[in-house]
């Protein structure tokens, strides 16, 4: 779940935003907030197809899988912590396409 914090990030540092220097701002829900305001505000962004659907994994992944997983709210057996390895292993792959750590 780590990781898809580092994606996240690296998101939107590629997108321009302010660096996220308090813990306020560093909270999934502001950061995706904001992620989305610029994709919806500027479509000329290039690739914004790519940064779109970064997006929108990470949207979907926020409360069943990262809240869930970081607040302990779920206990995971073996063959769903292989479904979520491989879910964010994917992701990450292709998020490393076009963005950088």
């Amino acid at each position: 779940m780590r990781g898809l914090e580092v994606g996240l990030k690296s998101l939107f540092a590629s997108l321009g935003l302010p660096a996220l220097t308090t813990a306020g701002a560093r909270n999934w829900n502001g950061i995706l907030r904001d992620i989305r305001a610029k994709l919806e505000a500027d479509k000329t962004i290039p690739d914004h197809d790519f940064y779109d659907g970064v997006y929108a994994f990470l949207a979907a992944a926020k409360n069943p899988m990262r809240n869930a997983t970081m607040h302990v709210d779920v206990t995971y057996d073996e063959n769903s912590v292989n479904r979520v390895f491989d879910a964010v292993g994917a992701f990450m792959r292709h998020a490393a396409i076009r963005l950088k750590e």
